[in-house]
């Protein structure tokens, strides 16, 4: 069961609670408008699988960075089509959006 569930939130201390308890749960760190520092091995502490973020934390350095030490960024709540196309192209694994169906558009 716990290859199929994932733990997101902004309250970190949620998060802590669950790896104390069963560190097999896929975690996602969200952050809102706050620049860590030493945001990589924060990251690492919580057992992080993906840091869910919104656009305005978006640093391609940043994302190449954490890419390289397993954790994946995604970026949320996107719903115009050719800001999803830009972060994709700086690297960002996934988006959060309102309109899915646009990517099906012609």
């Amino acid at each position: 069961c716990s290859k199929y569930v994932l733990f997101s939130s902004f309250n970190h201390e949620y998060l802590k609670l669950i790896n104390k308890y069963n560190k097999k749960y896929a975690i996602a760190v969200l952050d809102e408008n706050i620049k860590r520092e030493k945001l990589l091995s924060y990251l690492k502490d919580l057992n992080a699988q993906t840091y869910n973020i919104n656009k305005e934390l978006v640093d391609e350095n940043l994302i190449r960075k954490l890419k390289k030490e397993g954790i994946e960024t995604l970026v949320y709540t996107i719903n115009d089509k050719k800001i999803i196309d830009k972060l994709f192209k700086k690297g960002v694994k996934g988006v959060f959006t309102d309109y899915p169906y646009a990517w099906f558009k012609n």
